[in-house]
């Protein structure tokens, strides 16, 4: 099916006919779900999100529409790729796979939190958890035999704790995966 007038032909046929009640559910005008492109096209549903997963049939990413597709674009992606040598197919695959890439990459960029927020939240962590720290040990001395080794003790524990937090509050700011502040 290279040639347009082998397209031409098929669409001079009748217009194929819809199940009973098929319409009714799908009712948005100029949109589709895989289950009407299935119909269509004469493949599975799930041949059509195959191809949307890599990129030959992309579907709308938001709004009300989001998960479904625009007909007409569709239709003219479909006719692409069908008619398409098998170099193009190849190309246009690997083109499509780099955008799902960038695409989640951009997206696990946008989950990162700001260097300024993490060292925030990990001081307000650290905060409380010295606080609390601070409690158990002025409750433990009251109860305990020997208050000076308790003391000891606690005072002992809540520097460790403290080294770790700054420990690790240094290796969030060297790592790799936290984004920087915007100058």
């Amino acid at each position: 099916m290279n040639d347009i007038n082998d397209l031409a032909a098929i669409s001079d046929g009748p217009e194929p006919e819809l199940p009973e009640g098929f319409i009714d559910r799908h009712p948005e005008r100029g949109y589709a779900d895989a289950e009407l492109l299935s119909y269509f096209f004469k493949v599975t549903p799930r041949q059509i999100r195959s191809l949307a997963a890599s990129g030959v049939l992309p579907r709308e990413t938001d709004g009300p529409f989001k998960g479904k597709w625009k007909i007409m674009p569709t239709m003219d992606r479909w006719v692409e790729y069908k008619t398409a040598p098998p170099s193009a197919k190849s190309e246009r695959l690997a083109a499509a796979q780099l955008r799902l890439m960038d695409r989640r990459i951009v997206r696990e960029d946008l989950e990162l939190m700001e260097m300024s927020d993490v060292l925030e939240t990990i001081d307000t962590i650290a905060a409380a958890m010295l606080a609390g720290l601070d409690e158990a040990a002025a409750q433990s001395i009251a109860i305990v035999a020997d208050p000076a080794r308790a003391q000891l003790a606690c005072a002992n524990a809540r520097e460790n704790l403290v080294d770790q937090f700054a420990e690790q509050r240094a290796a969030l700011i060297a790592g790799p995966k936290i984004k920087r502040a915007r100058s």
